[in-house]
């Protein structure tokens, strides 16, 4: 029935939820690096970046940053030398599975 379903109006200030949710997992590349986060949890920053060739490595870090910064992803440096950058999925990120993987599975769509 309509009313499971969420609310979305919004205010003068805010967007609804759902509009705030595609807001942060929009642009050319956060839907195909949210998706490989679904595959596999961590990633080494050269491993990601190969697997969503051909994503411009500056690109990839700039869209990585801001998942991390909306806390779907998470950054870990390791200290070794040489230093070691891994990512993995938050679990507000893990919470974003059955969306992408809907996505992905939409008629049409393809990754």
């Amino acid at each position: 029935s309509s009313d499971m379903m969420p609310s979305c109006s919004s205010t003068q200030n805010q967007p609804c939820p759902a509009t705030r949710l595609l807001q942060k997992i929009s642009g050319k590349w956060k839907g195909i690096i949210l998706y490989r986060f679904i595959q596999q949890s961590n990633w080494h920053f050269g491993e990601l970046n190969a697997s969503v060739s051909p994503c411009p490595t500056r690109m990839l870090a700039r869209q990585l940053a801001q998942l991390c910064a909306d806390g779907f992803i998470q950054k870990h440096i390791l200290t070794t030398q040489p230093l070691v950058t891994t990512y993995h999925l938050t679990a507000e990120g893990m919470a974003l599975k059955p969306i992408i993987l809907a996505i992905a599975q939409w008629e049409g769509y393809s990754i």
